[in-house]
């Protein structure tokens, strides 16, 4: 019942009934569901801003996971204090630990699983900081290490993201390219479409455009990727010169996300709009950076991988 509350993001109720459970839990004869239930708790007072209520939550289930000797609960535990702490703009304790974790997952090839977490979240700390070029380091690094394929598709997505930040249109286009054809999930495939949509704009490529649009404008988006969707849409047409296409798109992304609170597309679109008011456009971007030798070398891990996959560009 808590997980349905939770998965229908009602926290507070959600946070009620794991703290029910807890209650009628006895750690010491049923460690498992105590640890579970002490992950999801905490799990939903993060969202709820509850912070030292939530540090309280992980660091039970830490130390139930110690007394049974499950090390693996014990890193979960630890990566979900980093998350916490991330959260909180505390990057420097994020880090630590976060790489105490990928330290002590090295000791078993059995939690290789873990290790791969603690890898990607040590990635978008690093992101976080702008060293983008470590933020690709353990990203891939945990792509290669993970071996369930939707979490696989997830490192692939953040690796995508940060080629972007690093200005590496072409890198990025082949990691959305792979993500757009063989991702496990449809709202992966969703989302990557959509960033191939707007590199396509960035480049100056409006047929390659016109196609993404119609493509994503026959899908049943849900609600948050559909005001995306309609941002970038206007944003590209800015970007392509063609004002009178962009403006009834970014009106469309303002409705689709004042109905549904996406409020970081609504601040977005408004201001797009207030631009487009004054006659303002966006200028094409151009790829013109020359990245380190570990970055390059990850991009054509990247190439290379569509290329076996067979995904066309």
């Amino acid at each position: 019942y808590a997980r349905a509350l939770q998965f229908e993001a009602k926290w507070s109720l959600a946070a009620d009934v794991y703290e029910t459970v807890i209650s009628h839990t006895d750690a010491e004869t049923d460690p498992d569901l105590a640890i579970s239930a002490h992950m999801a708790l905490g799990a939903c007072l993060r969202v709820l801003a509850r912070w030292r209520e939530a540090m309280q939550s992980y660091a039970v289930a830490g130390l139930v996971a110690e007394g049974i000797g499950d090390v693996m609960g014990v890193l979960r535990a630890r990566i979900a204090e980093a998350n916490l702490a991330m959260a909180r703009g505390n990057l420097p304790r994020a880090e630590m630990l976060l790489d105490a974790t990928i330290a002590s997952s090295m000791a078993s090839p059995g939690l290789m699983e873990v290790r791969a977490i603690a890898l990607q979240d040590r990635g978008i700390v690093a992101r976080q900081r702008g060293d983008l070029d470590r933020a690709i380091s353990f990203t891939y690094a945990a792509l290669q290490s993970f071996e369930d394929q939707v979490a696989k598709d997830r490192a692939l997505a953040d690796l995508a993201a940060i080629f972007y930040d690093i200005g590496l249109l072409s890198a990025a286009r082949e990691a959305n390219l792979m993500l757009a054809a063989t991702a496990q999930e449809q709202y992966t495939r969703w989302v990557a479409v959509i960033n191939l949509l707007e590199i396509a704009a960035f480049d100056g490529r409006e047929p390659v455009f016109e196609q993404y649009k119609r493509e994503l404008g026959e899908a049943n988006l849900p609600p948050i990727l559909s005001a995306y969707y309609n941002f970038y849409v206007g944003q590209g047409y800015r970007m392509l010169g063609n004002l009178d296409l962009a403006r009834p798109a970014l009106e469309r992304a303002m409705e689709v996300a004042t109905r549904h609170d996406v409020n970081e597309v609504i601040i977005k679109a408004e201001q797009s709009l207030q631009e487009i008011a004054k006659g303002s456009r966006i200028a094409a971007r151009v790829e013109n950076v020359t990245p380190s030798a570990d970055v390059v070398k990850v991009a054509d891990a990247v190439h290379e991988m569509r290329t076996l996959a067979g995904v066309a560009g």
